[in-house]
């Protein structure tokens, strides 16, 4: 099961409760994991987060949220199998594939020392501005917060020269649209007012 709060949240579609049934969902052998749609960390970190804080104003009951070693399990663990890939990443273990990020545990976002619940705590809540390397697979992508692989900056300028082709294709996709504004304003008002 792909939890994604954050493309939740955007599209109004919806949560997943799975601070209710999550627990009872990994005991069951389902695959519980946190897709991301950016790029990574700072994806991954904003959607832990979320999905973490998303599940505290959904049920009451304090006992049945997701700890910050489930959201870290779910994040890591729970994403390969859900991906179909346990065995080959989600892990540091031998065989697997080397993927990591290195925090940096001596900033304050880490402060004060930490023991290992204290440590899943902070990399479930803390921003991703504490990591300072990426690794795929053996392969160092991302050091002192620049990417390796690309030139950034160059990509980031295409883009914005791109900028007004984009804005007419969005313009027109906009007006395509309208066609189903009257049938999702009418689904998501019965949704939202379910007894209306």
């Amino acid at each position: 099961m792909a939890h994604n709060p954050i493309s939740n949240l955007k599209l109004g579609s919806g949560y997943r409760c799975v601070a209710c049934a999550g627990r009872r969902r990994s005991q069951s052998g389902a695959r519980l994991g946190w897709p991301v749609q950016q790029r990574f960390p700072p994806a991954c970190s904003t959607s832990s987060k979320s999905a973490a804080l998303l599940h505290k104003v959904t049920n009451p009951e304090y006992r049945s949220w997701p700890t910050a070693a489930e959201v870290l399990w779910a994040a890591t663990r729970g994403g390969a199998r859900s991906a179909r890939l346990a065995g080959e990443v989600g892990a540091i273990a031998p065989g697997y594939k080397a993927d990591s990020c290195c925090w940096i545990l001596r900033s304050l976002n880490f402060k004060p020392p930490l023991n290992e619940r204290g440590l899943a705590s902070g990399l479930t809540w803390r921003t991703a501005t504490s990591i300072t390397e990426v690794w795929v697979n053996g392969q160092p992508v991302v050091r002192d917060g620049r990417c390796l692989l690309i030139d950034e900056q160059a990509v980031l300028d295409e883009l914005r020269g791109l900028g007004a082709e984009y804005l007419e294709r969005y313009a027109k996709i906009e007006e395509l649209n309208q066609a189903f504004e009257a049938v999702l304003r009418r689904d998501l008002t019965s949704v939202a007012a379910p007894n209306a």
